[in-house]
């Protein structure tokens, strides 16, 4: 029968062998620098964590990232990412409560998970200051995910289980750019100023298209980026080389017709959006403005049998709570 010593033992074994992983994947990363890499050395450290963790401080995990959350939140509502200084300099919590016009008690209540795990810090007791990892919310972008996350996904998340257990356990149904060579195709095409090269379909902020853009800026032509009114309207900021159209996917394609001359590469995140029957319907409104040299890209994370990595993991997580089918190899490959 094991001992406690012997326990002990075993787990500072565990503990350095996965020092030894971390090492050499910090190496590696070091060496080469590439987002494998950084997954890697991501994948080794938590893994690092949960050993010197143990069991029990792992189920308080759960919570502990739950509290950090719903705090950076209300922080986040509250306007503490504003107030405080943006180039550093602290703040006593009692100068930022008059500030804001809250309770004090409860500003530093909130700000202490903000500032033990991130991303705030605390300069002296009760005093904050702002970090690279609190300066990235100054994005408006990412304020709106965040509370997208929290808002509209996390009650989603956290009801699951009493949902599915509710409707019998049952299965709910309804990209990286750089693998497709997007200059060493075009670049084939004759093509002028006025040549429509990509219409990114239901592209967002843009990220996507400005990267392809700056992939293909020594092809002549345009960039479009299309998507819903509320989503074209929160791009306060002009993307350099992309012309931004507010569309609805599940209407006829508008720009049908005045694509001359062209090819016409159209990238289009479908991430199973709707029911099978509505994705064919927003395909067939793509197909309607397409040609016999246009191409049709549907930007997807595929999760593989096995070894998913953890952002493949939270987005089909994420898409099961919004009532999305897998995003899993198999869905695709099976024919309905």
């Amino acid at each position: 029968m094991a001992t406690a010593k012997d326990a002990v033992a075993k787990h500072n074994d565990a503990i350095s062998k996965h020092l030894e992983n971390v090492a050499a994947a910090a190496q590696d990363y070091k060496s080469v620098s590439t987002s494998n890499a950084s997954l890697a050395s991501i994948k080794a450290s938590s893994q690092l964590v949960i050993e010197i963790r143990g069991p029990m401080n792992s189920v308080w995990e759960h919570y502990e990232h739950a509290v950090h959350t719903g705090s950076l939140r209300a922080l986040l509502e509250m306007g503490v990412f504003d107030a405080l200084p943006l180039d550093g300099t602290s703040m006593k919590a009692q100068k930022l409560a008059e500030k804001l016009h809250v309770d004090p008690i409860l500003l530093i209540r909130l700000m202490r998970p903000a500032t033990l795990i991130g991303p705030f810090k605390e300069t002296a007791p009760e005093e904050y200051a702002q970090t690279p990892h609190s300066l990235i919310y100054q994005t408006l972008a990412l304020r709106s995910l965040l509370r997208l996350m929290v808002d509209k996904c996390g009650a989603s998340l956290f009801g699951m289980g009493q949902f599915f257990k509710k409707n019998g356990w049952k299965n709910p149904t309804i990209w990286n750019i750089d693998i497709y060579p997007f200059a060493e195709i075009l670049s084939k095409e004759e093509s002028d100023d006025n040549t429509i090269l990509i219409v990114d379909i239901g592209g967002g902020l843009g990220h996507a298209a400005a990267k392809i853009n700056s992939r293909i800026k020594n092809v002549p032509g345009r960039v479009i980026l299309q998507d819903q009114w509320i989503v074209i309207d929160a791009i306060t900021t002009p993307i350099p080389g992309v012309e931004c159209m507010k569309y609805d996917f599940s209407t006829p394609q508008t720009i049908k017709g005045t694509l001359q001359p062209r090819p016409v590469t159209m990238a289009f995140p479908l991430c199973r959006v709707e029911s099978d029957e509505k994705c064919i319907q927003i395909l067939r409104n793509i197909a309607s403005a397409m040609e016999c040299r246009s191409r049709l890209l549907i930007a997807e994370i595929i999760i593989p049998p096995s070894g998913a990595d953890l952002e493949a993991c939270w987005m089909d997580v994420t898409m099961m709570a919004c009532t999305f089918t897998p995003n899993c190899e198999a869905t695709f490959l099976t024919p309905n």
